[in-house]
């Protein structure tokens, strides 16, 4: 991919989903300075490939991982202001991955009857996103959610799992690689242990 294909990707998924926000984002502000009260949504839209990647779509997953940071730090940022911030993962056989090897064939919403399941249909994820934008959703803040055929999901992403400690000492790199391996990424069995 030329960089300049690349830089395009994302100036139009990222900065374009800044760009909306950050304009929502001084609206918003200035209103709760004046005293007002705000209730606001931000709603992105992310992607499987920005979640779990994708391979050959380097551009596009990077941007919409991107977005979910973005999103994480509105959540932060606008949370004190009445605003939340969240990020809808669709699924759905669209124009976009018509493009891709082996994809489903493209399903257009306007096409499926309203009376007839079509688990690819990128309009499954239409109530999910009604939800959010509600006054309901109003403790949902800063979480990722992807829309996939009948299901919805909370994804857990960068968060801490497991961790180990060098007792306030730099690493000795076989010890490190020792106590990922067991106690981190538990691909290796410690044996006994005892308590000391």
């Amino acid at each position: 991919m030329d960089p300049a294909d690349f830089d395009a990707v994302v100036r139009v998924h990222l900065r374009g989903t800044w760009s909306c926000s950050h304009h929502a984002a001084v609206h918003w502000r200035s209103r709760a300075k004046a005293g007002e009260r705000v209730v606001g949504r931000i709603i992105n839209t992310t992607s499987g490939a920005g979640l779990t990647g994708n391979f050959g779509q380097t551009a596009y997953a990077s941007a919409k991982a991107a977005i979910v940071g973005l999103t994480l730090t509105l959540a932060q940022e606008l949370g004190a202001y009445g605003v939340t911030a969240n990020a809808v993962g669709p699924a759905g056989a669209t124009r976009l991955t018509g493009t891709m090897p082996q994809a489903p064939p493209v399903v257009e919403p306007d096409e499926v009857p309203d009376d007839e399941w079509q688990p690819m249909d990128p309009a499954n994820s239409s109530p999910l996103v009604a939800w959010l934008a509600s006054d309901e959703s109003q403790l949902i803040n800063g979480q990722v959610l992807r829309a996939i055929h009948d299901r919805v999901i909370w994804m857990h992403g960068w968060r801490e799992a497991a961790e180990v400690a060098s007792g306030e000492q730099r690493w000795d790199p076989a010890k490190l690689g020792s106590a990922l391996a067991t106690d981190v990424f538990r691909v290796a069995t410690p044996g006994l242990r005892f308590l000391q």
